[in-house]
């Protein structure tokens, strides 16, 4: 009997020390790392200087292209600029490299929509030239349809534009298009048939001296915030993985103290000012001596956070206007790669 006994024991003993060997609180067991990871694609200026980290982004995309005078192609602006961007694929093979015609209440679009054999010429010059260039895809920047020279008739054209460049450059290439706060003039569900995702504006969405890029409303908010945006663009028919969450890396100032327009490596402290942060909308913004709002912008905290919100709803990934804004040592583009690359 006490040979059994033992014999019982011994094989508890045993199995309790195999069961601890596999407990997730065990410091001799490797813990599961998340390997997923997100696109990260910032806008790049045809007119700026300086270059994004290739290492730092999963894509990028040259804007500020515009119409040819017969609004049924386009221009590429600032051709040196472009090569470089398109050799910046050397260094990183999978880099994606996509091309933008419009921006903020550029005409053309409409005229450009409303006819067939212009939809027809601009599909088969966006096809040509990721054929020949070697391009990743199109993005269209229209701010916004039914608005700024456009008609009621906008919304069904702009889909039977996006339709027609599909059709062009295929299914294997990226198209996309920018959006904001103001979709109604956007078949959303329409267009999320055609297109790879939207490119979110979620920035600018100020009133004065008010912040330009509040996560959530605060008394200091501007006339929107990133989640009502995203929140009305949802009730449309889109969904978060066919979203970009646009971050902004410059400010909103006062022009006195800080332009209206101020890049991110140009927010200092001066002549008694005071950095703050709002609990609320969660964005840090700068008083003057005078306790006066002067500037609302992003910052690496405040990135973090739109990051973390980012991947707790399940967006595709960031997109961020633009990386010529930061700062010498790209403190933006590191923190956005450091939390949606694992870099």
């Amino acid at each position: 009997m006490k040979g059994l006994l033992k014999s019982l024991l011994a094989a508890a003993c045993v199995l309790h020390l195999s069961l601890s060997s596999c407990s997730s609180d065990s410091p001799d067991v490797e813990q599961p790392v998340s390997t997923k990871t997100y696109e990260v694609v910032p806008y790049v200026w045809s007119d700026g200087v300086t270059l994004p980290d290739p290492t730092l982004i999963t894509g990028l995309t040259y804007i500020g292209n515009e119409f040819n005078s017969n609004r049924d192609g386009f221009v590429i602006r600032n051709e040196a600029r472009f090569e470089k961007l398109l050799e910046l694929k050397k260094v990183n093979p999978d880099l994606k490299v996509f091309f933008c015609v419009g921006g903020t209440c550029k005409d053309g679009f409409s005229s450009l929509a409303a006819n067939p054999a212009k939809r027809e010429s601009f599909a088969n010059q966006c096809a040509r030239l990721i054929k020949e260039r070697g391009v990743d895809g199109i993005d269209l920047d229209w701010e916004f349809p039914g608005w700024s020279g456009g008609t009621s008739a906008d919304e069904d054209n702009f889909v039977l534009l996006l339709k027609a460049i599909r059709e062009k450059i295929g299914s294997d290439k990226r198209l996309t298009i920018a959006v904001g706060n103001n979709v109604d003039g956007i078949k959303v569900k329409e267009c999320l048939e055609i297109v790879d995702y939207f490119n979110v504006m979620t920035y600018d969405m100020c009133a004065g001296a008010t912040h330009h890029t509040s996560l959530y409303r605060s008394y200091r908010s501007g006339y929107t915030t990133v989640d009502e945006t995203i929140k009305k663009i949802l009730a449309k028919g889109a969904t978060y993985d066919k979203m970009m969450l646009g971050l902004a890396f410059y400010g909103r100032g006062n022009n006195v103290e800080f332009k209206d327009w101020t890049d991110y490596r140009d927010i200092k402290l001066r002549d008694g000012m005071k950095e703050r942060w709002d609990d609320t909308a969660l964005v840090p913004y700068i008083l003057n001596s005078k306790d006066e709002y002067v500037i609302g912008y992003d910052n690496p905290r405040s990135l973090e956070i739109k990051c973390d919100y980012l991947k707790e709803k399940g967006f595709r990934g960031a997109m961020m206007w633009r990386t010529e804004c930061d700062d010498a040592e790209m403190t933006l583009a590191h923190t956005v790669a450091r939390c949606l690359l694992n870099k």
